[in-house]
């Protein structure tokens, strides 16, 4: 009602954000008993993190380190932690760099000819950039094209949608 009667009739259109700001001072550490947990990612972490700024100029600065045994989930794979961490630039707000490398150990179709049985391959993901537009890459080890690595990530040698001879890939 005070806004309406200071606004001058009914087409007084409200103010864009916070009708008043708060100024931050916060500094926190994260112990080792901290977890962080979504869909498809399940870490220990580490570090300490500093809230400066405003309300409406929020800012963040730290960085948070995944501790050992984390997994990051993707194509309905559990992928082992070898290295993460979340780095805040108060430069950037509160829009975290992201820095994560994992790996998991999937059957492979491509036969071992010492053996001649079906071996493995070891697929090492790789999530990196702001949070907002990270950029995800995989390797492996035997190499293969991105597209084998995805096929394998999902299964698609079992539906003979990928071609393991002369390192081609089919179907995908």
């Amino acid at each position: 009602a005070i806004l309406h009667a200071a606004g001058g009739g009914a087409e007084a259109a409200p103010a864009p954000g916070p009708q008043f700001d708060l100024g931050f001072d916060l500094r926190a550490h994260v112990g080792k008993d901290v977890r962080i947990r979504s869909p498809i990612i399940d870490i220990g972490t580490t570090g300490s993190l500093e809230l400066t700024g405003s309300l409406r100029a929020p800012r963040l600065a730290g960085t948070l380190s995944a501790t050992q045994g984390g997994v990051f989930s993707t194509y309905q794979r559990a992928f082992r932690i070898q290295h993460a961490t979340v780095t805040f630039d108060p430069t950037q707000g509160i829009v975290p760099t992201i820095d994560l490398r994992a790996v998991a150990h999937v059957s492979n179709p491509d036969p071992d000819p010492d053996r001649n049985a079906i071996g493995s391959a070891d697929i090492s993901v790789s999530v990196n950039g702001p949070a907002d537009g990270y950029a995800i890459t995989f390797a492996s080890d035997p190499p293969y094209s991105q597209a084998q690595i995805l096929g394998l990530l999902v299964d698609a040698p079992l539906l003979g949608a990928v071609n393991f001879n002369g390192q081609q890939s089919v179907g995908i």
